[in-house]
């Protein structure tokens, strides 16, 4: 590993913006930025809105120091999330940054790392479009070592080489990535093919191609979203640059198309249901068809998968969090409803990190008022707030397509709610 102090060091692991719908809230990078430059990378525009702006587009370069790491990880190094770490509960590796980009090939930070999770047996779940875990035979072993604890999520949503290399720039082929997935199944791995973002006019081109692609490679699983197009970072030329590319490819401009087919979104833009169902009722029966389980993580399409995890983690593969919306629509659906009991069963295990970690040291809390009421407030009530208040935008009625439907209060004045089946029509 090349010196490394530099460089600012950043912070991380920290607790996804999306831990309300989301089965690995725990997520890590070693830089703050990536070295790769897909065109539709989410975290590209969310860093490119906020206060970080100016670092990010400058590309300044932090990274972790491995020695704090560890001692996180073995609890030596107290966090408000170390009673999630201590319960062995599964990490997302490359939550904003890929793990395996041009980077990792300088400073190598990420093979300590994996040598040390190896060490004390931690499972992880990585995201990458990356070829290292196979192009370098030290980060194949590592992989080899871990076998079914750690998974793997290779994101592909197109196997033509020329346009996937004008829209994920500086990424391998859709073929390579294939390539890493099947030799890291055949090792024992856990594998998914991350279909994220479906663009529609390059995704859907390529639905059945890539489920029989990601079969044959020894996927387990599919993971699946719509891209969304966030009109918060338009005024970024990169932002606007990236989508005049996309719109190049797919031919359309995509700003006139997410504007005119729209859902009930501002800022950060998502297609209508609709539209959106149309294609993933296509894709779920191909995915049927090659009995791939599919995990919808598309806030509009969550009661359409699988999987409690929307990454495409089976629940043997490795503790994920259940106390969250794609898990619980998904069991509303099995019953017909559910309860706060039901959500207090599942996710009993979850309540103490949950009350601990603060909202303030991981979410944006806006301004004013607003920022004074949830600076105190705890993940445990976050949730309670987004489940009790109906008039929330993070209620589940309004922020997961309505799959939930408010059917009155308990004994306690939590919230009960009735699975919405016409959404399966």
């Amino acid at each position: 590993m090349q010196d490394i102090s530099k460089f600012g060091e950043y912070g991380s692991p920290r607790i996804s913006r999306e831990v309300l719908d989301c089965g690995l809230p725990l997520t890590f990078d070693q830089y703050s930025i990536c070295g790769f430059n897909c065109c539709y990378c989410f975290s590209q525009y969310i860093r490119g809105v906020g206060p970080a702006r100016k670092d990010y587009d400058a590309r300044v370069l932090k990274i972790v120091r491995p020695e704090k790491i560890k001692e996180i990880f073995l609890l030596k190094r107290k966090r408000d999330y170390s009673d999630f770490i201590k319960k062995r509960y599964m990490m997302q590796w490359g939550g904003l940054s890929d793990p395996f980009c041009p980077l990792e090939k300088i400073y190598g930070v990420g093979l300590e790392l994996m040598k040390f999770f190896n060490e004390i047996k931690y499972p992880i779940s990585f995201s990458s479009k990356g070829d290292l875990p196979i192009s370098d035979e030290r980060y194949f072993n590592e992989f080899k070592k871990a076998g079914s604890r750690w998974h793997y999520k290779a994101s592909i949503i197109t196997l033509d080489k020329e346009k996937a290399r004008k829209v994920e720039r500086g990424t391998p082929s859709p073929e390579r990535r294939f390539e890493v997935l099947k030799r890291l199944s055949e090792v024992g791995v856990k594998t998914t093919l991350r279909m994220r973002p479906i663009v529609i006019g390059l995704t859907d081109k390529d639905f059945e191609p890539l489920i029989a692609k990601a079969k044959e490679s020894g996927c387990s699983s599919v993971s699946a979203e719509f891209f969304c197009y966030d009109e918060r970072a338009s005024n970024r030329r990169q932002t606007m640059e990236a989508y005049k590319v996309m719109g190049e490819v797919v031919g359309y401009n995509i700003t006139q198309f997410y504007k005119q087919f729209r859902g009930d979104w501002v800022g950060y833009i998502r297609l209508s249901y609709e539209l959106k169902k149309h294609y993933a009722d296509i894709l779920n029966e191909i995915c049927a068809k090659y009995e791939m389980p599919i995990a919808w993580s598309d806030s509009d399409l969550k009661h359409m998968g699988q999987m409690g995890c929307c990454c495409g983690i089976k629940e043997e593969w490795g503790k994920c969090s259940k106390m969250q919306y794609t898990n619980l629509i998904l069991e509303a659906k099995k019953k017909g409803y559910i309860t706060f009991e039901d959500v207090m069963e599942m996710g009993k295990e979850e309540k103490q990190w949950r009350e601990e970690a603060k909202i303030e040291g991981y979410m944006n809390l806006g301004g004013g008022n607003s920022r004074n009421k949830k600076r105190k407030m705890s993940y445990w009530d976050f949730f309670l707030k987004s489940w009790n208040d109906i008039k929330s935008g993070l209620n589940p009625v309004k922020a997961y397509g309505k799959s939930l439907r408010f059917r009155g209060r308990d004994k306690n004045g939590n919230a009960i709610y009735f699975y919405n089946y016409q959404k399966d029509r």
